[in-house]
């Protein structure tokens, strides 16, 4: 799994075709602690195949701080961990994270001239059976949104080898952020995200990539 997919898989908003980012200002006003029974546990990537990704997982804890797992360890590497935090918005459910935060936990150092280091990354979740789908912003509607002042915020869009870079990033206060969450819908119809639920703790996480990685490296042996 590339780390573009990993991100937006996080709790991070990186399309698979490019780079792009829609982050908050702040939190919305309202926005909860507690968490939701469906969102706890041990959840691997779920690539665009149906298989199980080899290289990334995801640990939420009863708390809903969160850490995830991949080939060199786990995210991150000591307390404090990050904790997610919800709020219905739209007729979504959305979780948020820290931005700096959700790239530690795909593993991802930002360049020092990413503008997105800053704010709240935030993602429509539902969980349909073992699967969890996260949806990312569909970032194009949220820049023309900002651009015909429907929203309070600034966009930079960028396009340099056949790659669009995109940053936006929606301003306002606790309570503007909670009001913007309630009546738009900056989500649309993107795709969604999976993630699988394998158990409940870290040993179930850790046997579900250990078998995730054999089946690849044995399909690598034996090709069909």
């Amino acid at each position: 799994m590339n780390w573009p997919t990993k991100l937006c898989l996080l709790l991070a908003t990186l399309t698979l075709s490019a780079c792009q980012t829609t982050v908050l200002e702040h939190m919305p006003q309202g926005a909860s602690t507690e968490c939701p029974l469906p969102a706890r546990g041990a959840w691997i990537a779920v690539e665009d195949d149906g298989q199980d990704a080899t290289d990334f997982g995801l640990l939420v804890h009863a708390d809903c701080t969160l850490e995830s797992r991949g080939k060199d360890g786990p995210h991150p590497a000591k307390p404090p961990l990050p904790q997610a935090k919800f709020f219905v918005g739209a007729g979504k459910t959305l979780v948020f994270i820290a931005t700096a935060d959700a790239y530690e936990l795909a593993e991802i150092k930002p360049d020092d001239t990413n503008p997105d280091k800053g704010g709240f990354m935030v993602f429509a979740w539902q969980r349909h059976g073992d699967l969890l789908e996260l949806q990312v912003p569909d970032h194009r509607h949220v820049a023309h949104l900002i651009v015909d002042g429907a929203i309070r915020g600034r966009t930079l869009w960028n396009r340099q080898d056949e790659v669009v870079t995109a940053y936006n990033f929606l301003s306002g206060d606790e309570a503007a952020i909670a009001q913007l969450l309630a009546r738009t819908d900056l989500f649309g119809e993107v795709k969604a995200m999976r993630l699988r639920h394998v158990g409940d703790d870290e040993k179930a996480l850790n046997r579900a990539l250990r078998a995730a990685t054999s089946k690849s490296m044995s399909s690598k042996k034996h090709p069909s």
